[in-house]
């Protein structure tokens, strides 16, 4: 008897807590102020190659990204562990598209022909980031196709007293999706991080919905408990990771952020 309550309890929770997402996730539209609408993220990368030699391994990726992406090179970090990572990233503009708004870009990294922890491609534009990760174990030196490049979003908000939602839809992307953020106080030495995503502040949803549908991502903020702890949010961003879909492809992983607030 108690197998049977204790199944029946399951179910009922399982049950309500559907309820629940499907209920933050798919509010009435009306209720929803956009925020960006359905579109792609901006960048779409072109083509990877990789080149070998006794002493060194290159990657060699062509990206398209807004006017104006910058790269992250490394030469600015203070920290001794960065040493390693100078010098080994260069980032160029090969041509202004005809929109006037977008650039194809030439990003290369340059390691040692024995290094596996391979340096990644860091990209931001505004509230938008890509980053770029190489697998050094793979035996392919071009990769051309990249579903990444088929990734749309829409992003929409919804505020109430003490608390705000989001609400994020994926289309045409079959790909795992979160949330990162930082959250703290601010002090005279500067930002201090106490926390990331919190269930005291956040509480994130993901549905998934079929690789043929949209998909629906959400998270609630909770504004009373961030101001009763006297915090504040210093980055929220929403995240589009992209895995191989080959074991020979050279990346390893494309992962695409949002900032929301």
């Amino acid at each position: 008897m108690r197998i049977k309550s204790t199944v029946l309890f399951l179910v009922v929770y399982i049950f309500a807590i559907n309820t629940l997402v499907r209920v933050i996730c798919t509010d009435p539209e009306e209720e929803w102020s956009l925020v960006r609408q359905m579109g792609f993220t901006g960048f779409k990368i072109n083509r990877v190659q990789k080149f070998e030699d006794e002493e060194t391994q290159t990657y060699n990726t062509i990206i398209e990204a807004p006017k104006g992406t910058k790269m992250d090179l490394h030469d600015s970090k203070t920290d001794i562990h960065y040493n390693i990572l100078r010098n080994t990233s260069e980032w160029r503009q090969l041509s202004i598209g005809d929109d006037q708004s977008s650039a194809l870009y030439e990003a290369k990294i340059t390691m040692e022909a024995s290094e596996r922890l391979l340096l990644w491609i860091s990209l931001t534009y505004g509230p938008q980031s890509l980053d770029i990760d190489f697998s050094p174990f793979v035996r392919s030196v071009e990769q051309n196709d990249f579903k990444f490049n088929d990734c749309q979003f829409q992003v929409e908000r919804m505020d109430g007293p003490g608390w705000t939602k989001y609400k994020i839809i994926v289309r045409g992307c079959v790909c795992r999706r979160s949330f990162s953020a930082s959250v703290g106080k601010q002090t005279s030495s500067g930002f201090e991080e106490t926390a990331g995503v919190s269930a005291l502040y956040f509480f994130p949803f993901h549905l998934y919905e079929g690789s043929n549908k949209d998909q629906t991502s959400s998270i609630f903020i909770n504004r009373t408990a961030l101001a009763q702890d006297g915090v504040k949010i210093q980055s929220l961003k929403f995240l589009i990771i992209r895995d191989p879909d080959n074991f020979s492809d050279l990346l390893t992983q494309s992962i695409f952020g949002c900032l929301l607030t």
